[in-house]
Protein backbone atom coordinates (compact mmCIF):
# COMPACT_ATOMS: atom_id res chain seq x y z
CA UNK A 1 0.00 0.00 0.00
CA UNK A 2 1.37 3.40 -1.01
CA UNK A 3 1.20 5.58 2.09
CA UNK A 4 1.34 8.72 -0.07
CA UNK A 5 -0.14 10.89 2.68
CA UNK A 6 3.09 10.54 4.66
CA UNK A 7 4.88 12.63 2.09
CA UNK A 8 2.53 15.49 2.98
CA UNK A 9 3.21 15.24 6.73
CA UNK A 10 6.24 17.46 7.21
CA UNK A 11 5.76 20.08 9.94
CA UNK A 12 8.71 22.50 10.23
CA UNK A 13 11.28 21.77 12.90
CA UNK A 14 10.41 18.09 13.28
CA UNK A 15 12.42 14.99 12.40
CA UNK A 16 10.59 12.20 10.59
CA UNK A 17 11.29 8.49 10.34
CA UNK A 18 9.53 5.13 9.95
CA UNK A 19 9.60 2.28 12.44
CA UNK A 20 8.59 -1.08 10.98
CA UNK A 21 8.31 -4.43 12.73
CA UNK A 22 6.51 -7.12 10.72
CA UNK A 23 3.04 -5.74 9.91
CA UNK A 24 3.41 -2.72 12.22
CA UNK A 25 4.47 0.33 10.19
CA UNK A 26 4.66 3.62 12.08
CA UNK A 27 5.53 7.04 10.72
CA UNK A 28 6.83 9.24 13.52
CA UNK A 29 7.53 12.96 13.66
CA UNK A 30 9.24 14.40 16.72
CA UNK A 31 11.31 17.42 17.68
CA UNK A 32 14.16 15.14 18.83
CA UNK A 33 15.73 12.00 17.38
CA UNK A 34 14.01 9.16 19.23
CA UNK A 35 14.25 6.48 16.56
CA UNK A 36 15.87 3.83 18.79
CA UNK A 37 13.46 4.48 21.64
CA UNK A 38 10.55 4.23 19.20
CA UNK A 39 11.73 0.85 17.93
CA UNK A 40 12.02 -0.49 21.48
CA UNK A 41 8.59 0.90 22.40
CA UNK A 42 6.93 -0.72 19.39
CA UNK A 43 8.72 -3.99 20.13
CA UNK A 44 7.34 -3.96 23.71
CA UNK A 45 3.78 -3.16 22.59
CA UNK A 46 3.83 -5.93 19.99
CA UNK A 47 5.21 -8.42 22.53
CA UNK A 48 2.39 -7.66 24.99
CA UNK A 49 -0.30 -8.06 22.31
CA UNK A 50 1.09 -11.16 20.60
CA UNK A 51 1.90 -12.91 23.87
CA UNK A 52 -1.61 -12.31 25.18
CA UNK A 53 -3.29 -13.44 21.94
CA UNK A 54 -1.44 -16.78 22.09
CA UNK A 55 -3.54 -17.65 25.15
CA UNK A 56 -6.73 -15.87 24.04
CA UNK A 57 -6.99 -16.10 20.23
CA UNK A 58 -10.64 -14.96 20.29
CA UNK A 59 -9.39 -11.51 21.30
CA UNK A 60 -7.95 -11.17 17.79
CA UNK A 61 -10.92 -12.47 15.78
CA UNK A 62 -14.16 -11.56 17.52
CA UNK A 63 -16.23 -8.66 16.20
CA UNK A 64 -18.06 -8.26 19.50
CA UNK A 65 -17.14 -7.03 22.97
CA UNK A 66 -14.71 -9.37 24.70
CA UNK A 67 -13.81 -9.70 28.39
CA UNK A 68 -10.18 -10.09 29.46
CA UNK A 69 -8.67 -10.94 32.87
CA UNK A 70 -7.41 -8.31 35.29
CA UNK A 71 -3.84 -9.51 34.86
CA UNK A 72 -3.83 -8.92 31.09
CA UNK A 73 -1.36 -6.30 29.79
CA UNK A 74 -2.53 -2.70 30.12
CA UNK A 75 -2.97 -2.24 26.37
CA UNK A 76 -5.15 -5.37 26.19
CA UNK A 77 -7.32 -4.28 29.12
CA UNK A 78 -7.84 -0.80 27.69
CA UNK A 79 -8.68 -2.10 24.22
CA UNK A 80 -11.25 -4.49 25.70
CA UNK A 81 -12.75 -1.84 27.98
CA UNK A 82 -13.14 0.82 25.30
CA UNK A 83 -14.46 -1.46 22.55
CA UNK A 84 -17.03 -2.95 24.94
CA UNK A 85 -18.65 0.51 25.12
CA UNK A 86 -19.16 0.47 21.34
CA UNK A 87 -19.75 -3.32 21.15
CA UNK A 88 -17.06 -3.88 18.53
CA UNK A 89 -14.20 -6.36 18.68
CA UNK A 90 -11.03 -5.37 20.57
CA UNK A 91 -8.93 -5.35 17.39
CA UNK A 92 -11.14 -2.56 16.03
CA UNK A 93 -8.98 -0.31 18.20
CA UNK A 94 -5.56 -1.89 17.64
CA UNK A 95 -4.04 0.80 15.38
CA UNK A 96 -5.02 3.56 17.79
CA UNK A 97 -3.87 1.47 20.75
CA UNK A 98 -0.42 0.81 19.30
CA UNK A 99 -0.02 4.49 18.44
CA UNK A 100 -1.10 5.51 21.95
CA UNK A 101 1.15 3.13 23.87
CA UNK A 102 4.17 3.86 21.73
CA UNK A 103 3.37 7.55 22.15
CA UNK A 104 3.17 7.29 25.94
CA UNK A 105 6.61 5.65 25.98
CA UNK A 106 8.10 8.46 23.89
CA UNK A 107 6.33 11.42 25.52
CA UNK A 108 9.03 12.10 28.16
CA UNK A 109 11.68 12.51 25.48
CA UNK A 110 10.09 15.14 23.22
CA UNK A 111 7.76 18.10 23.45
CA UNK A 112 6.05 17.59 20.08
CA UNK A 113 5.15 14.16 18.74
CA UNK A 114 3.01 12.72 15.94
CA UNK A 115 2.65 8.99 15.38
CA UNK A 116 0.74 7.74 12.33
CA UNK A 117 -0.26 4.09 12.22
CA UNK A 118 -2.30 3.04 9.19
CA UNK A 119 -4.06 6.40 9.03
CA UNK A 120 -4.71 6.54 12.78
CA UNK A 121 -2.78 9.26 14.59
CA UNK A 122 -1.49 10.03 18.08
CA UNK A 123 -0.59 13.68 18.64
CA UNK A 124 1.19 15.48 21.45
CA UNK A 125 1.25 19.24 20.88
CA UNK A 126 0.63 22.43 22.81
CA UNK A 127 -0.37 24.17 19.58
CA UNK A 128 -3.35 23.63 17.24
CA UNK A 129 -2.82 21.02 14.54
CA UNK A 130 -4.22 20.77 11.02
CA UNK A 131 -5.24 17.49 9.40
CA UNK A 132 -6.37 16.68 5.89
CA UNK A 133 -9.07 14.19 4.93
CA UNK A 134 -8.73 11.43 2.35
CA UNK A 135 -11.96 9.63 1.40
CA UNK A 136 -10.69 7.90 -1.73
CA UNK A 137 -9.68 9.10 -5.15
CA UNK A 138 -13.30 9.40 -6.34
CA UNK A 139 -14.56 11.43 -3.38
CA UNK A 140 -15.28 15.13 -4.08
CA UNK A 141 -13.94 15.89 -0.58
CA UNK A 142 -10.50 14.27 -0.81
CA UNK A 143 -7.72 16.85 -0.72
CA UNK A 144 -10.38 19.57 -0.54
CA UNK A 145 -11.02 19.57 3.21
CA UNK A 146 -8.75 20.26 6.15
CA UNK A 147 -9.66 20.81 9.77
CA UNK A 148 -7.93 22.44 12.72
CA UNK A 149 -8.18 21.09 16.26
CA UNK A 150 -6.52 22.28 19.46
CA UNK A 151 -5.18 19.49 21.71
CA UNK A 152 -4.83 21.97 24.54
CA UNK A 153 -1.55 20.40 25.60
CA UNK A 154 -3.18 16.98 26.06
CA UNK A 155 -2.67 13.86 23.94
CA UNK A 156 -5.03 13.62 21.00
CA UNK A 157 -6.17 10.81 18.72
CA UNK A 158 -7.45 11.25 15.15
CA UNK A 159 -8.65 8.02 13.57
CA UNK A 160 -10.37 7.04 10.32
CA UNK A 161 -12.55 4.12 9.28
CA UNK A 162 -13.50 3.47 5.65
CA UNK A 163 -15.17 0.82 3.54
CA UNK A 164 -13.49 2.05 0.36
CA UNK A 165 -9.98 3.05 1.48
CA UNK A 166 -7.34 0.91 3.16
CA UNK A 167 -7.40 -2.58 4.66
CA UNK A 168 -9.53 -1.91 7.75
CA UNK A 169 -12.73 -3.91 8.18
CA UNK A 170 -15.91 -1.83 8.03
CA UNK A 171 -19.42 -3.26 7.85
CA UNK A 172 -20.87 -0.03 6.45
CA UNK A 173 -20.36 1.95 3.26
CA UNK A 174 -18.80 5.21 4.43
CA UNK A 175 -15.91 6.58 2.40
CA UNK A 176 -14.49 8.08 5.58
CA UNK A 177 -15.44 8.36 9.22
CA UNK A 178 -12.96 10.61 11.01
CA UNK A 179 -13.10 10.75 14.80
CA UNK A 180 -11.22 12.99 17.23
CA UNK A 181 -10.76 12.10 20.90
CA UNK A 182 -8.29 12.62 23.71
CA UNK A 183 -7.63 8.86 23.61
CA UNK A 184 -6.67 7.27 20.25
CA UNK A 185 -8.20 3.97 21.39
CA UNK A 186 -11.55 5.70 21.85
CA UNK A 187 -11.21 7.46 18.50
CA UNK A 188 -10.38 4.18 16.72
CA UNK A 189 -13.24 2.20 18.27
CA UNK A 190 -15.71 5.04 17.70
CA UNK A 191 -14.69 5.35 14.04
CA UNK A 192 -15.33 1.64 13.51
CA UNK A 193 -18.65 1.84 15.34
CA UNK A 194 -19.91 4.79 13.28
CA UNK A 195 -18.51 3.31 10.07
CA UNK A 196 -20.47 0.12 10.65
CA UNK A 197 -23.68 2.15 11.07
CA UNK A 198 -23.45 4.18 7.88
CA UNK A 199 -24.92 2.13 5.04
CA UNK A 200 -26.21 5.16 3.09
CA UNK A 201 -26.18 8.96 3.31
CA UNK A 202 -29.39 8.97 5.34
CA UNK A 203 -27.51 7.23 8.17
CA UNK A 204 -25.03 10.09 8.70
CA UNK A 205 -27.18 12.05 11.14
CA UNK A 206 -28.14 8.92 13.10
CA UNK A 207 -24.50 7.89 13.48
CA UNK A 208 -23.40 11.34 14.61
CA UNK A 209 -26.22 11.59 17.13
CA UNK A 210 -25.35 8.17 18.53
CA UNK A 211 -21.73 9.19 19.00
CA UNK A 212 -22.85 12.40 20.73
CA UNK A 213 -24.80 10.27 23.22
CA UNK A 214 -21.59 8.54 24.29
CA UNK A 215 -19.95 11.92 24.97
CA UNK A 216 -16.46 10.49 24.39
CA UNK A 217 -15.39 12.40 21.26
CA UNK A 218 -14.11 15.90 20.53
CA UNK A 219 -15.38 15.62 16.96
CA UNK A 220 -16.64 13.43 14.14
CA UNK A 221 -16.77 13.80 10.34
CA UNK A 222 -18.64 11.33 8.11
CA UNK A 223 -18.36 11.21 4.31
CA UNK A 224 -20.29 8.96 1.95
CA UNK A 225 -20.53 9.78 -1.74
CA UNK A 226 -21.21 13.49 -2.14
CA UNK A 227 -22.65 13.88 1.37
CA UNK A 228 -20.87 14.96 4.53
CA UNK A 229 -21.87 15.43 8.15
CA UNK A 230 -19.78 16.84 10.99
CA UNK A 231 -20.03 17.82 14.63
CA UNK A 232 -17.56 18.77 17.34
CA UNK A 233 -14.84 21.02 18.68
CA UNK A 234 -12.85 21.69 15.50
CA UNK A 235 -13.04 23.97 12.48
CA UNK A 236 -12.79 23.34 8.75
CA UNK A 237 -10.23 25.48 6.98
Amino acid sequence: MDRFYRRRMNPPGMKNFEVVIEESDLYILADTDIRERAFCALEKVRFDLKNYIKNDPLFQTTLKAHNVPDNAPAIVREMAEVTSVFDVGPMASVAGAVAKYVGMSLDPYCSRLIIENGGDIYIKSSEPVVSGIWAGEHSPFSDKLKFRVDPGGKPLGICTSSRTVGPSLSLGNADAVVTIAECPIVADAAATFAGNMVKCADDIETAINKEIEYNMLKGIIIIIGDRIGAEGDFEFI
